[in-house]
């Protein structure tokens, strides 16, 4: 593998959320896990199991009722914190009573409970702070055409005594992130296009930042409603001939569904948040940095996931191209990866000389993990790893093989990369793991651990907490007891 040029050793690529001392393998505390990167530190997990597979240490009593199958809502991932798992659900079905449930990590019984809204879709991954013991999330309103507002919430994680809550109208939502004193809450429409390529606006604010303790708004992205965004810089001749055949008769805008991250490049720290339109073009789904102190928008991008969080990994963003729609360009779904660099106070992705190989994935509303100098990417026709430092395609594991492209991401823990998902034909209600060696892309177990889920596991304590749509958390052994 090439060494990196001296310029980009300045790059830090470890995460600017992430706490001065090492991840706890105790914790999975947010979207994502301790780094907001789908990585554990847990160590001790087999290389090979028994036939009977993971041992399953309890169920918890059932919380969800939704049909199973993915795009129907309750796709809010657990978290793990002071040896309770909390996860959102919605007892009733069809998005009323959004609440959210705490659990004992040692044998799931419910401890409490709380309403976080009279309707919402339980998509969102709460945030827990270590430090202070509270609780972070929202309820998610889009979709869901009723008159209802997206409650933002900090609980006692504890106790579930609330501690302030936030109204922001009917909006949709990702996961919230913590940095420093902020909450930043992913929630609202995108952008739209009423005439000309520099009259791209967005339609209200898709991000809303608070005060963690207070829960006094602090700024929003973009401040003002119709508000034009700066130039882009990710554009080519293709974005030319995609835009003269648009129908600019109407403004049209969609949710901003993906979770944020921090970025730190060069020192300096920026959000990046990807959007969406209704129009569903890799022009369409796009991404913005933004000033955590300020809100001020450093630079928006096009040809972003609009659903996936992006991967940050030695100084390489990998992310996906998505399309999904008949007026779309080109070859969809491209795997794609840039170099972020400053210009001054700009913040410029340039694309890597490079592509990933191995052909486009389809579409993935799934994020990509990585270690070790490698990114693992979900997508159609399975897993693929490949070297950050050239594209080049390390390996690519197609018994994990979707039939409409992956919900769930990839997790990296102890040299292995797991994933749950369904199997084909889809129509299965089933959620199935893969247990995969990294060094080769080999499948070393795959067990059926509950049914369909559009949710991602989380790793804590040597346990693997998976929950799915009909039921609710299902937590098995992952590290035998004698390692842990």
């Amino acid at each position: 593998m090439r060494m990196l040029s001296a310029f980009w050793l300045v790059l830090i690529t470890v995460p600017a959320w992430a706490a001065e001392k090492p991840p706890s393998a105790a914790d999975w505390p947010q979207w994502l896990g301790p780094e907001r990167n789908g990585t554990s530190p847990q160590k001790g997990i087999p290389n090979s199991f028994p036939a009977e597979g993971l041992k399953l240490l309890w169920k918890s009593e059932k919380f969800g009722n939704a049909p199973a199958a993915v795009g129907h809502g309750q796709n809010a991932s657990p978290v793990v914190a002071f040896d309770k798992v909390f996860c959102h659900g919605n007892p009733d079905g069809n998005y009323k009573r959004e609440m959210l449930y705490c659990f004992s990590l040692t044998d799931g019984k419910t401890l409490w409970s709380y309403q976080i809204a009279k309707v919402g879709k339980g998509n969102v991954t709460p945030v827990i702070d270590l430090e202070s013991g509270w609780l972070y999330t929202s309820s998610d309103t889009s979709g869901t055409d009723m008159d209802a507002q997206t409650t933002v919430a900090c609980l006692d994680a504890k106790t579930g005594q609330k501690i302030w809550t936030a109204q922001l109208g009917k909006k949709g939502a990702g996961s919230p992130l913590l940095y420093n004193n902020l909450l930043i809450v992913p929630a609202g429409y995108c952008y739209g296009v009423p005439g000309t390529t520099k009259d791209l606006v967005v339609r209200d604010p898709a991000l809303h930042v608070f005060d963690k303790k207070t829960g006094k708004t602090l700024w929003t992205w973009p401040e003002k409603e119709f508000q034009k965004i700066d130039p882009v810089s990710y554009r080519d001749a293709r974005f030319d001939e995609w835009y003269a055949k648009l129908d600019k008769t109407s403004i049209w805008g969609g949710f901003s569904d993906a979770s944020p991250i921090v970025l730190r490049v060069a020192g300096r720290d920026v959000i990046l948040q990807s959007v969406r339109g209704y129009a569903n073009t890799s022009y369409d789904n796009s991404a913005a940095a933004v000033d955590p102190q300020t809100g001020k928008q450093v630079r928006f991008y096009f040809g972003f996931n609009s659903f996936m969080t992006p991967l940050f990994l030695d100084g390489v963003l990998a992310t996906v191209q998505f399309e999904d729609s008949p007026k779309s360009y080109g070859t969809p779904f491209q795997n794609k990866a840039f170099r972020p660099r400053w210009e001054k106070d700009v913040l410029v992705m340039d694309p890597c000389a490079w592509k990933m190989e191995g052909g486009a994935n389809r579409r993935t509303f799934a994020s990509p993990t990585g270690a070790n100098g490698h990114v693992f990417m979900p997508g159609y026709g399975g897993v693929r790893a490949y070297e950050v430092a050239t594209g080049k395609l390390a390996w690519h594991n197609k018994d994990c093989y979707w039939c409409d492209g992956p919900y769930t991401s990839p997790l990296y823990a102890d040299g292995k990369v797991l994933i749950l998902n369904p199997p084909v034909p889809f129509t299965k209600n089933e959620g199935i793991l893969y247990i995969i060696d990294a060094a080769n892309g080999k499948t070393i177990h795959k067990q059926n651990l509950c049914g369909a889920t559009g949710s991602n596991p989380a790793i804590a304590s040597g346990k693997l907490i998976v929950r799915d749509y009909e039921h609710g958390i299902y937590c098995y052994e992952l590290v035998p007891a004698a390692k842990k």
